[in-house]
């Protein structure tokens, strides 16, 4: 035989705590009400281009280099070549060489490398290496090109390292 007790509902009576040495923490401030989490947005998917549209890498030289970070206001970088500091020298060649500030011209730009390379800048050998391979400015000779480039190499330049791996054979 079952039986069956029926259980009534009631809450427990509340009764204070006998000792008195226990503290009870009581909220000084209302409670805050809760928010509710702000969704993320899903990102929409923006197709790429194709293959065919997408360009091919360009050789990264020093021109694309300082097009895209070098920002000099070309009087002071000229006063400074002039007074003798040498990476003023390969800098001026390099806004020479861009036409950035200035009318564009090789033939400049080869002279300020030239005077920085002489005073033993890597960079200023690197960039007139740069102007022997394309030929600007200069009949193109692969002969003097890799001499500028080892020259940077020697003293440590690693995108003169490069650049003499690329040479052709």
């Amino acid at each position: 035989m079952i039986r069956v007790i029926a259980l009534a509902k009631t809450t427990p009576a509340i009764t204070p705590n006998p000792t008195a040495s226990i503290a009870v923490a009581r909220p000084t401030a209302a409670p805050i009400a809760a928010t509710t989490p702000t969704p993320i947005p899903l990102v929409a998917v923006i197709p790429g281009p194709s293959i065919s549209e997408t360009p091919l890498p360009e050789k990264a030289t020093t021109k694309t280099f300082y097009k895209s970070t070098f920002d000099a206001s070309p009087p002071l970088v000229q006063k400074a070549a002039i007074a003798g500091n040498v990476d003023a020298m390969n800098n001026l060649g390099v806004l020479y060489e861009n036409g950035e500030g200035v009318a564009q011209s090789y033939d400049k730009a080869r002279v300020w490398f030239q005077k920085a390379a002489d005073a033993g800048d890597p960079d200023a050998m690197n960039n007139l290496g740069e102007l022997y391979y394309y030929g600007r400015g200069v009949a193109r000779d692969y002969t003097q090109a890799r001499d500028w480039y080892e020259k940077a190499a020697a003293l440590g330049l690693p995108q003169a390292k490069q650049n003499l791996k690329d040479m052709p054979r």
